[in-house]
């Protein structure tokens, strides 16, 4: 689907930029031609079971469409550490690798395998936030079935802070192959997206919440002002109210959208009226092929779009739901999201939801980012841990002083933070998570 996707649009419109970075800009028509070289090259590999790791999008892009051209089964492996390709690799019996290196390809090969996998099936990686992550069989059009298409999208800029091998990156770039749009890949950091976005005439952008929070606090007001956006995307964690109203506020003419989706269940809903959560309506009844259900206060989906099954497990059966490990809770008519189900900390047996506990951290002024996380203790099993972000210029001792008294006053006593940790950076996954735990 890739590969057709890429050669229709470089019959089109050859010299149209399907990439922007920082660093380099790649065409259309010059990626059709790159991808066409390796599928001659890589010809031996046609059909089989290969994985494909690069932290460089240009560099992944024509390998992504040649390998799809080949009707190889697509391992789309964490970009951390070699490690993991070795793992994967092994545990899952690969023909072959092709892995970006400190910028050069480096390839292992193996046998070719007895029984072929079927044509158009890819396997992705959950975020692994809060623990390793599972290796989920997918296809193409399940992952493009809610990917929207039409004239006003036609040679749209889209800049995307997902990595292009997780499944929201993936998202992004079959927008852009379908809509023959471009592609714009901003620098690691969010804070200098901003000015890329309005050299590059961004019109839609994708991230996190995370991603967001650090663009409207690191960017240049210039930069933000000048830019002429059509719509935000947000998706991959629980944005809050305060989070959307400054991001209205920034961009009133842009449409706010809220994407609930996840590498196991596909794209399966989206929020548009500017409010945190989702309505209540949404659990009763089907739409457009999504139900969902609230069992003892965690979400499950049943979808259209879901993943065929876990890699190592059964094949997910037809229209069961699938519990997704978010915790929510109805207030009048919407359902918000509390937190992870693997993310809560035991206080002495007393419950703590980081989420929670970050959303108050984060009302202080001057705090840009912040992780919690459990720490281990002795007496009452785990204590409450804050790891924050400072804004340049902040005072250290005054910030921790005014987030110790906003949490005591908003929070539980068990909640509130024990240690509390200045930071220059916290560690976010490929597809723009906040990663849980000690990194």
């Amino acid at each position: 689907m890739i590969a057709a996707a890429l050669a229709g649009r470089a019959d089109r419109h050859p010299e149209r930029p399907l990439l922007r970075s920082a660093r380099s800009s790649l065409s259309f028509g010059a990626c059709q031609q790159q991808a066409g070289r390796l599928a001659d090259e890589l010809r031996s590999w046609a059909g089989g079971r290969v994985a494909l790791a690069g932290t460089t999008t240009e560099w992944l892009l024509p390998r992504l469409a040649a390998l799809d051209a080949l009707s190889c089964r697509l391992y789309l492996p964490p970009q951390e550490p070699s490690a993991a390709l070795d793992e994967v690799s092994h545990r899952h019996g690969l023909d072959a690798v092709l892995a970006e290196v400190r910028g050069a390809p480096v390839t292992f090969t193996r046998p070719p395998v007895v029984a072929p996998p079927a044509a158009g099936e890819l396997v992705l990686f959950s975020s692994g936030t809060t623990g390793t992550p599972k290796a989920v069989l997918q296809t193409w059009p399940r992952l493009a079935r809610r990917i929207r298409t039409g004239a006003e999208l036609e040679g749209s800029c889209w800049l995307a802070s997902y990595a292009v091998t997780t499944f929201a990156g993936l998202q992004v770039l079959l927008h852009a192959l379908l809509n023959g749009a471009t592609l714009v890949v901003p620098p690691s950091d969010p804070g200098k997206a901003a000015a890329l976005a309005r050299e590059a005439g961004v019109t839609h952008v994708s991230g996190t919440p995370s991603f967001y929070r650090l663009l409207l606090a690191r960017a240049a007001d210039a930069d933000l002002a000048a830019l002429s956006l059509r719509q935000l995307t947000l998706g991959g964690e629980a944005a809050e109210q305060a989070l959307l109203d400054a991001l209205r506020a920034r961009f009133p003419q842009a449409r706010l959208t809220q994407i609930y989706a996840s590498t196991e269940m596909g794209a399966c809903f989206s929020v548009q009226d500017g409010l945190a959560g989702f309505p209540s309506e949404y659990l009763r009844g089907e739409r457009d092929g999504v139900r969902l259900r609230i069992v003892d206060g965690e979400l499950y989906v049943g979808s259209a779009g879901a993943m065929k099954g876990y890699l190592d497990g059964a094949p997910l059966p037809p229209g069961e739901l699938h519990p997704t490990g978010d915790l929510v809770g109805e207030r009048a008519d919407r359902v918000l999201f509390v937190g992870r189900r693997g993310t809560r900390i035991n206080v002495g047996g007393s419950k703590a939801q980081p989420e929670e506990v970050e959303a108050v951290v984060r009302e202080v002024p001057g705090v840009l980012a912040v992780r919690v996380s459990g720490a281990a203790s002795s007496l009452v099993g785990q204590l409450v841990r804050a790891e924050v972000v400072l804004d340049a210029g902040v005072d250290a001792a005054e910030a921790r002083r005014l987030i110790l008294a906003r949490c005591r006053e908003r929070l539980r006593p068990h909640m509130v933070p024990r240690l509390l940790e200045f930071v220059d950076e916290l560690v976010r996954t490929g597809s723009g998570k906040l990663r849980r735990g000690r990194p």
